[in-house]
């Protein structure tokens, strides 16, 4: 779809840029185990994700099975720095909520925080990065 393809060039445009910004991205390690497009794709996905963690502007961490219940339960969101303010993107079903209120967004940023604590180290979120990879690699292998 051209619309898909558009906006992940944009996207593109934003992490290769000669200065691009920081990222500071967990993931839930379900994210990394649920299969979506087949083993091809999970495997070009997890790949993006290993190379992408790999950056010097990019902290990826996995929050791990084991870390149990977390406030990012209920879906995903952002906080977006900006050179004035702070704002924050609650994702949902058709559609998100753009959060301008510094009171919502300081409560958004304490649950990353929150979640961030429980998360892997980037080294190790890493190698379950890889281990997944690992995983979808032999789904499609033919015996």
């Amino acid at each position: 779809d051209v619309e898909q393809e558009s906006r992940l060039q944009r996207k593109r445009g934003i992490v290769d840029r000669e200065d691009p910004p920081y990222l500071w991205v967990v993931i839930g390690e379900g994210a990394l185990a649920q299969a979506v497009g087949g083993p091809e794709v999970m495997r070009a996905q997890l790949q993006h994700l290993y190379e992408m963690s790999e950056r010097p502007n990019i902290s990826l961490r996995v929050l791990p099975f084991e870390a149990g219940a977390n406030p990012g339960v209920d879906g995903n969101f952002q906080v977006i720095s900006l050179d004035k303010r702070d704002i924050a993107y609650v994702g949902a079903q058709k559609g998100g909520r753009l959060i301008e209120d510094p009171n919502e967004v300081s409560e958004l940023a304490f649950m990353f925080d929150r979640i961030g604590a429980k998360a892997a180290s980037e080294a190790d979120s890493r190698a379950l990065i890889k281990r997944w990879l690992e995983e979808h690699s032999h789904e499609g292998a033919v015996a």
